[in-house]
This record gives C-alpha cells, structure tokens and sequence, in this order.
C-alpha cells in the first residue's frame, strides 16, 4: 500500500483520511454482519414520538439525521426534546454541540424540561426570580441538588466553535476510554462547523464526515440546518431549500422538516406545531406529527391532529 506522507492532511487543512485495506467480500461472506442487522435493537434509542419509534423501533444508530427549517420553527427545540427523552428513560448518553448559542442558554432549556413550573414561568426564569429577588432559594444549590441527578452523566455540552468530525471524534473516544460510550450527538448547528473552503463545499464535506463518525462510533446524530431564502416556515417539506447543498439530503438517512401553522391573518400557532420525517434509506415513508408545545416546560408530545386540520 502506498506510504502517504503523514503530514499531507494538515498541509492541505484537511481531516485524516482512513486508508486501512478495503473490503469486498463475496454475498456469502456477509451472513453475520446481515444477520446483526435483523436482530432486534439490543440498546435502543428513541425519537420521541410514537410514531417514528414505530418505525425505526430503536435501530436509530449509526444514522445521520439532518433537522431542517426556518428559525423559530423549533429545530433545536426538537432536538434537545428527543436528547432529553433518552436521558430520562436511561436509553443513552448525549453531547450536545452548541455553536449558536452559548452552553447556558442550552443549560436553561433543559431545567425547563426537567422542573415542574410553580408561579406560572419558566422555571429558569423562576430560580433565577427567586434567587436574585425573594431570596428564597439558592440556584445553585438547587442546581447541584434537583437537576444535575436527573441528567447524571448522559448530558454533556460543549460550546466550542469551528468543530468537525476530527473533533467530534477525539471527543467521543475520550469518552469510549471513560468507560462511558455516547448514543447521540446534536450538532447546533451545521453553519458553525469550521474549515476552509466554500459553504457548498464544507456544508457537503461535513455531512459526509458525520455519516462516516455515526458509522464509526454506532451513534445517532442529529444534524440542525438552516434553509435558505424561497420557501414560508409553513411549508411541510423543505428539504430541497437546505441551505447551499443538496448533498447534506444525499448524506443522511432520513430527515426532519420542521413547519409551523398559521391562520388566514397570518398569526402563526403558538402551540401547535409540524414535523415531518422522510425516511429516505429506509421504507420512503414519510411520518407527519403534530404536536402539542408545552410553552413553560418546553416539551412536545404527539397528538393525533392531522396538518390538514389546520388548513385555512
């Protein structure tokens, strides 16, 4: 095999390849691996709603899932709602990679969706009350006491900008070396990824790279892309608008498109909202979920509302 210099990746600001000997092997020599793949899930993971869990029922693994839509469609939301899920219910343990938004206003999100409200707010926005004007709690005690037990170890959160795979990777067989193997990675979101190159080119080479990294460390992960210009944040299906490369669909598995409702003076529902998956490796089905957004607690739950019941 030929000896590349060891150092022609970084002289180029490219990530190490892996040159280890191709494989083909004969229909015959397949058996066990095709075997693996039939049996059921012995460490499932969950999407949250029923629905989807129908129909992948736990193989989520190894997946690349791209989360699509226009701000304010609740991508993200979706996301740390199915990494909550896991967590809760002790199927897996996350990282989750915030690049828009810093590790606190993340932290925030998740105490919403882990105490229950008692003055009708938000219960960060509670401690925080309480803890800075009334002086009848501590945060930070309640923080070590109440929410960190509920996470353990199975949320992990980094803020560093201008990650990739490499990263993702070191990151998660530091992880492996612990004793403590991950289940899913959130990237939030594709456009902080860093590199040099052109936004289509990175946007594809990054999508490649995470599928490889799923394949690699049998991990779910959960991909948050912004769409460009062209479509409405009502739209059920917007993948053909993924912003600035079609390969990001190409890469992945399945995908969700995140959609809103709106009435005919344009008011968009606060409370009900869409998600569709395309399972486009798989059966080709396509799964619409309305769901029904608990403002305080920031949690979804699936309803059996159809999109069309919401049509003007």
């Amino acid at each position: 095999m030929y000896s590349y210099p060891k150092d022609i990746e970084e002289l180029n600001g490219l990530p190490k390849v892996n040159r280890d000997e191709l494989i083909c092997k004969p229909l015959s020599d397949w058996s066990d691996e095709w075997y693996e793949s039939i049996l059921p899930e012995k460490n499932k993971l969950s999407l949250k709603f029923e629905s989807w869990d129908k129909e992948f029922k736990g193989k989520l693994r190894s997946k690349l899932v791209p989360v699509i839509g226009y701000g304010g469609t609740k991508k993200s939301l979706l996301a740390q709602n199915i990494a909550f899920e896991n967590i809760r219910r002790g199927l897996g343990r996350c990282i989750y990679s915030t690049m828009e938004s810093g590790a606190t206003e993340v932290i925030n999100r998740f105490i919403d969706m882990s105490v229950e409200p008692q003055d009708g707010f938000n219960p960060h926005s509670e401690l925080e009350y309480h803890n800075n004007k009334t002086n009848k709690i501590n945060a930070k005690e309640f923080y070590l006491k109440s929410i960190s037990p509920v996470f353990k170890d199975g949320l992990n959160i980094t803020e560093n900008t201008s990650m990739d795979a490499n990263k993702y990777d070191r990151l998660l067989t530091q992880f492996e070396e612990k004793g403590k193997k991950i289940d899913i990675l959130v990237v939030d979101g594709l456009s902080g990824l860093g590199g040099a190159g052109s936004e289509t080119e990175l946007y594809s080479k990054h999508s490649k790279e995470l599928k490889d990294l799923s394949n690699k460390h049998k991990i779910m992960t959960m991909l948050i892309c912004h769409v460009s210009k062209g479509g409405h944040k009502t739209d059920k299906d917007l993948s053909r608008l993924v912003r600035s490369s079609e390969k990001i669909i190409d890469n992945c598995d399945f995908y969700i498109s995140a959609s809103l409702f709106a009435n005919e003076e344009n008011e968009f529902n606060q409370i009900n909202g869409n998600m569709r998956l395309v399972n486009k490796r798989g059966s080709g089905n396509v799964i619409d979920v309305v769901y029904d957004f608990n403002r305080l607690r920031l949690l979804m739950e699936e309803t059996e509302l159809e999109p069309e019941q919401f049509s003007f």
